[in-house]
């Protein structure tokens, strides 16, 4: 009876599954503003590190580049029927005039484990056309802040409808030995010309540890336990 219980025990620890980790995305809703930018034109400045005013962002702009009319922006404060996802509160990135290639990034201040899956998932809203934003999961380095050369991509989603309403995306990838250990972030690209207009907001990740796979010593301790409980029904 007890080597029966033990093998039980022990297959249920070994396929037990880890519960899904929820990764800390800083001011995941665009809620919280850091200072000196008025809402609405805040995505400022050619080139490297444009400002803009979300804290626990940054941004980039191709070089040559200077355009405005893009940054974070209050529901319904353009006039033009904005709205916020449920549970997106009150603001929003809005990245109207910023020019094709334009990103936000962060840095989630972890790195790649083994033997997880990581998703990012993120609410889109197109305007004018459709694909207009990437939400992307990356390798962290400080190639974000001039943008040559590229990050390292792990998974990636595009927009892709246009009907003016808020769409969900979410993409995932299994870590690899190329990637375990390498820092995490993310990156939110406009893809389109000035002019079009996605709205992006709620951004989460989280990741979730593989099933474990029983041991040699577990899948022994069961073939005892069955042994054992056959043994005795024979006796019986």
């Amino acid at each position: 009876q007890f080597v029966a219980a033990l093998a039980a025990v022990s297959l249920f620890a070994a396929t037990t599954q880890a519960a899904t980790i929820s990764i800390d995305v800083v001011n995941h809703s665009f809620e919280n503003k850091g200072g000196g930018l008025s809402y609405f034109n805040d995505f400022e400045g050619a080139g490297t590190q444009a400002q803009f005013s979300a804290s626990g962002w940054s941004a980039l702009q191709p070089t040559g580049q200077d355009n405005y009319s893009a940054g974070l922006q209050i529901t319904g404060a353009d006039g033009g029927g904005s709205t916020s996802p449920a549970g997106g509160e009150n603001v929003h990135v809005y990245m109207h005039g910023a020019s094709a290639g334009s990103y936000i990034y962060q840095n989630l201040g972890v790195t790649i484990l083994a033997n997880n899956t990581y998703d990012i998932s993120g609410w889109v809203r197109d305007v004018v056309n459709d694909g207009a934003a990437k939400i992307e999961l990356v390798v962290f380095s400080s190639v974000l802040s001039t943008g040559t050369p590229t990050s390292t991509v792990l998974a990636t989603v595009q927009s892709s409808t246009d009907d003016s309403l808020w769409h969900k995306y979410t993409a995932s990838f299994n870590s690899s030995l190329s990637n375990i250990n390498s820092p995490l972030g993310i990156k939110i690209t406009k893809t389109t010309a000035f002019g079009e207009q996605p709205h992006i907001d709620l951004i989460s990740v989280n990741r979730t540890a593989a099933s474990a796979i029983p041991e040699p010593a577990s899948i022994t301790l069961l073939g005892l336990g069955a042994a054992a409980l056959l043994y005795r029904r024979r006796r019986a």
